[in-house]
């Protein structure tokens, strides 16, 4: 078990995503802005689907878009959608721009290292003999949970507190299935099994 290699393995993803959400904010502005924190998780679940879809057909339809390139983009989605979580009003929708969303997002990525190297403590890098296929599927299970959530946040006020907590720590399980997915595809796994 060497968790420090995990864990420089796992701080260049963050910073290649980093990389890549602040080229498309400076190319596209912060389009992100339209969606609440349900509409990130839905962008979360279509490049999820899209993942899982690829792997069950063994091929891909579309050139030049591998799981490698849908990756970054579902971590960046989750990095935004616990900015956009931690923000949320009664509306449950947030706008964040310039600096005070970089600083969000470095926050939300700081929280989220810090949840995986508790849990990596804990399960002892069992991640490492997971299949990418897998860890999709689990992400899909957790995004069925957040949709649940998602409901009871909206129409449950008195235990907002409680399930806003369990929304953002399931953004984050999400973005951490798919930081070790990465790390896998990296190390030579094969994306589609």
């Amino acid at each position: 078990m060497n968790q420090e290699k995990s864990n420089v393995q796992y701080d260049q993803i963050i910073a290649n995503c980093r990389n890549e959400f602040e080229e498309k904010n400076k190319k596209y502005g912060n389009s992100l802005n339209a969606y609440d924190a349900f509409g990130v998780l839905q962008k979360v679940f279509i490049k999820l689907f899209r993942i899982k879809s690829i792997q069950e057909a063994g091929k891909y339809e579309v050139k030049g878009e591998t799981i490698e390139k849908e990756i970054p983009g579902i971590i960046n989605y989750c990095l935004y959608g616990i900015c956009a979580a931690k923000n949320m009003d009664v509306r449950i929708s947030v706008v964040l721009e310039g600096p005070d969303l970089f600083t969000e997002y470095d926050n939300a990525a700081k929280s989220t290292r810090s949840l995986f190297q508790k849990k990596n403590h804990d399960y002892g890098e069992a991640w490492r003999q997971l299949s990418v296929s897998y860890m999709t599927q689990e992400s899909l299970s957790k995004y069925m949970r957040m949709y649940t959530i998602y409901g009871e946040l909206k129409f449950n006020h008195e235990k907002r507190d409680e399930l806003a907590k369990e929304f953002l720590e399931v953004f984050s399980d999400i973005c951490n299935y798919m930081i070790f997915s990465a790390i896998r595809i990296s190390e030579g796994t094969n994306p589609m099994i």
